[in-house]
């Protein structure tokens, strides 16, 4: 495998759960800002020279940003009873899909206000994200200065 599939692979397995990032494991959240810096400089220095390779990273950083899904250590549902409550369903095209059967929440409570507080297991994530804006940053600037290129030569 190359670099660019690994990095394609780790993060469609990382998004493609039912909860996004633990605050509390921190090992793994090391490892998952580790990925984000490599595909930070691959889209910088323009190994994703395709349209179709950008865009499909992108839909895995734009849900890697979305937390909603990510899971606090203090949160009213802990790991273990949200792991135990997991059934397996069929899922949409092949394989199955694993998916909670507790309803998630859409709105902030005060027992998800947890995930807004200043702890060295959430500045870890706040920096995963940070690292994700600035690869989408980078890659709307790119495509901003193609149109424009485009766009003065005719």
């Amino acid at each position: 495998k190359d670099i660019k599939q690994f990095v394609m692979d780790y993060f469609q397995g990382i998004t493609n759960g039912p909860v996004g990032q633990y605050y509390d494991e921190v090992e793994e959240n090391k490892l998952t800002l580790s990925v984000l810096n490599l595909a930070k400089y691959l889209v910088f220095y323009g190994f994703y020279d395709k349209s179709s390779d950008l865009s499909v990273l992108m839909r895995y950083l734009v849900k890697l940003l979305d937390g909603e899904r990510d899971r606090v250590p203090n949160q009213n549902l802990p790991r273990s009873h949200l792991l135990k409550s997991m059934t397996m369903r069929p899922g949409v095209g092949r394989g199955v899909t694993i998916s909670p059967s507790v309803p998630e929440k859409k709105t902030i409570k005060s027992d998800n206000a947890e995930r807004f507080r200043l702890t060295p297991e959430s500045k870890i994530v706040m920096h995963c994200k940070e690292t994700v804006c600035q690869i989408l940053l980078k890659v709307t600037n790119v495509r901003i200065d193609l149109l424009l290129s485009f766009f003065l030569r005719e």
